[in-house]
């Protein structure tokens, strides 16, 4: 299946200050330094694939958070003088982007995560950006990159761009890329994300069990869903997920399916197990959307499956259908 980017309008800010206070949370629990630094201009509004963009971030902030127990993050936005390689002159990065129905003014923005953690040696920095089949799972897991970066790479070419990292073990990690964005004059129609639409359902407040061994994705989920009035319970891993199940008693169940100790796909017959839990809804999401792995969560009895990054208007579909929903506009 061929990954392709859908760019729209955003605005550019806030956008990065949605990251920004995802990866907070994260470091604040943990204990460590979140620094958040701008540079130059940045455009106000800019034309991207947001969810890519969004996913890419988060990866990096998200490993790094993971990897760093003493010390801190820092996440750098910059714009950048494009050079001009051959010449060797710089070229002002305030270049006219042609597309479709636009001629733009363009920027080239670079994004870098630095980490004080636990670095990466020569050997396994060549191998951090394959897929995980390429490495044992005991390296990857040194790498701390899960399928994560090799998917974030992907994603970066697609931006013509290449992701960059430099680390030393035992001392911390860079990983940094430069982006061109066209620049748009931001309107009050820039795409907002679902949660700031002001909707809400009718009836009872719902309970939502999310499960995910990955701290930033259980709280980009809390963010998408609390808003919209739902009481949502994290857990961040298979085991803790069935004893939430049996106190709780959700009425939804989504389940990220690779988490190491037990898996979703050991989780979720379980979970069935449990009388309370017969009827509960369950979407599965994973960042591994091969048919095989479709097929394996429809054979397990999953309602439904959704490709990670999670589409919010996807999800409040599937919500919608199963907690048989009706949203009303604040």
């Amino acid at each position: 299946r061929k990954m392709e980017l859908y760019p729209s309008e955003v605005d550019f800010s806030s956008f990065l200050e949605g990251v920004v206070g995802i990866i907070r949370m994260g470091a604040n629990e943990k204990n460590i330094l979140f620094n958040y630094k701008t540079q130059g201009n940045l455009p106000t509004g800019v034309k991207v694939d947001q969810k890519r963009l969004r996913q890419v971030l988060l990866n990096l902030l998200g490993n790094a958070v993971k990897f760093t127990d003493q010390g801190n993050v820092t996440f750098n936005v910059e714009v950048i003088e494009k050079q001009n390689s051959i010449l060797g002159i710089s070229k002002s990065s305030n270049t006219r982007f042609q597309g479709g129905d636009y001629n733009l003014d363009s920027r080239n923005i670079r994004f870098e995560v630095i980490d004080t953690g636990i670095g990466i040696s020569p050997q396994q920095l060549d191998k951090i950006f394959q897929p995980f089949e390429q490495v044992g799972d005991t390296e990857r897991r040194i790498a701390g990159a899960g399928l994560g970066l090799a998917i974030s790479q992907q994603i970066v070419k697609l931006m013509g761009s290449k992701l960059k990292v430099k680390s030393q073990l035992g001392k911390g990690s860079t990983f940094w890329f430069d982006v061109t964005l066209p620049v748009i004059d931001i309107v009050a129609n820039a795409e907002p994300d679902i949660a700031v639409k002001g909707l809400i359902y009718k009836g009872k407040r719902r309970k939502l069990l999310v499960v995910d061994d990955i701290t930033e994705n259980r709280l980009v989920l809390l963010n998408m869903l609390k808003p919209l009035g739902f009481e949502v319970v994290l857990a961040q891993n298979a085991q803790q997920a069935l004893e939430l199940a049996r106190v709780i008693g959700p009425d939804l169940i989504l389940t990220d399916l690779f988490m190491p100790v037990k898996t979703g796909f050991t989780m979720i017959p379980e979970l069935q197990q449990i009388p309370a839990m017969k009827n509960v809804p369950i979407i599965a999401f994973s960042a591994n959307n091969w048919d095989v792995v479709q097929k394996e969560t429809q054979r397990l009895g999953c309602d439904a499956f959704l490709p990670k990054p999670v589409d919010e208007q996807k999800l409040l579909a599937l919500l919608e259908k199963y907690l048989q929903l009706e949203w009303v506009d604040q």
